[in-house]
């Protein structure tokens, strides 16, 4: 009786801990485009400028 409870309890406990990491994995692929804009050269900028990432987020 014992056994089967403890072999139930690790059974559950190891799907639990594949489920987190499936779910993971899933967030850690996802993608964000990002519209890029390239920023001419302002005076004072030590390398001239850059890129700058604007972030608009949409209903």
């Amino acid at each position: 009786m014992t056994f089967g409870l403890s072999l139930l309890a690790g059974a559950l406990v190891l799907a639990l801990l594949g489920v987190l990491a499936r779910r993971r994995d899933i967030l850690a692929a996802q993608q964000t485009h990002l519209p890029m804009i390239e920023v001419p050269a302002r005076l004072g900028a030590p390398c001239g400028g850059g890129v700058t990432v604007v972030w608009q987020e949409t209903p």
